[in-house]
């Protein structure tokens, strides 16, 4: 009897230590965001394998009362498509496991087309130990900028999300320039950094400006698109989905 009350009080020891091992930690770097109508915002997620080992995740985003007309999509590693709500950190997501003591982001892409808040829920697992779960509560709140706003605001530098973002085939970028004869240039970059367009270089005036990009020749998948104008930089992620 005392052999099997020992034998209990271990088991239950080890199992409880197992329980509360854990294997990764979540850093949240933003809980709400005012997202613009038409414009992707993304919220990021740090996640970091703490197990010793590889580690395989799990992610899942559930979406209560989701907006009609409004774009989700994950990225952790790859960015997959609006549909996708569940993804495994292995070969058959196209992604790999997390390594040992790696920080690897999860995003969150939204983009609203109306003034409403919605709710976003991320459920990060450990494959292995799936009761190692971390769940994550996101507030996207669309709203849109008054033109009364937009005129009694001075012309500065600036780059704006690509609309639609994502995109197939074609999407416009938008840039302001607040200096006369600025030399600027705009390109588009793929996702290992190889700059595979051009679509604006010269000298601007002050003035918002819009171009398109066209990816008709080009694979899904994570491009970034530049602009060097004076003194100013700044770069923006678009997604291409076919």
């Amino acid at each position: 009897m005392k052999r099997f009350l020992y034998f209990s009080i271990v088991s239950a020891f080890l199992f409880t230590t197992l329980i509360n091992a854990q294997t990764f930690t979540v850093t949240l770097h933003e809980t709400e965001l005012d997202c613009q109508i038409d414009t992707t915002t993304a919220f990021h997620i740090d996640v970091t394998n703490t197990s010793g080992s590889e580690l395989e995740l799990f992610v899942v985003r559930r979406l209560p009362n989701f907006p009609e007309g409004w774009i989700t999509n994950l990225c952790f590693g790859t960015c997959y498509p609006p549909h996708l709500d569940s993804i495994v950190t292995n070969p058959d997501f196209g992604n790999s496991p997390l390594a040992i003591d790696e920080t690897r982001t999860i995003d969150v892409d939204v983009t609203p087309n109306s003034e409403e808040t919605t709710t976003i829920r991320i459920v990060i697992a450990d494959v292995r130990h799936p009761l190692q779960t971390e769940i994550v509560s996101l507030t996207a709140n669309g709203v849109v900028t008054g033109i009364e706003d937009e005129i009694n605001n001075p012309l500065e530098f600036s780059l704006s999300q690509n609309y639609p973002n994502p995109f197939n085939p074609a999407t416009t970028i938008k840039f302001s320039i607040a200096d006369d004869n600025a030399f600027t240039v705009l390109s588009v970059y793929n996702a290992v950094g190889q700059k595979i367009a051009v679509l604006a270089r010269g000298y601007f005036s002050a003035g918002v400006y819009n171009y398109e990009f066209n990816a008709a020749e080009l694979p899904s998948g994570v491009y970034f698109y530049q602009l060097k104008s004076g003194n100013f930089t700044e770069t923006k992620r678009m997604l291409l989905l076919k």
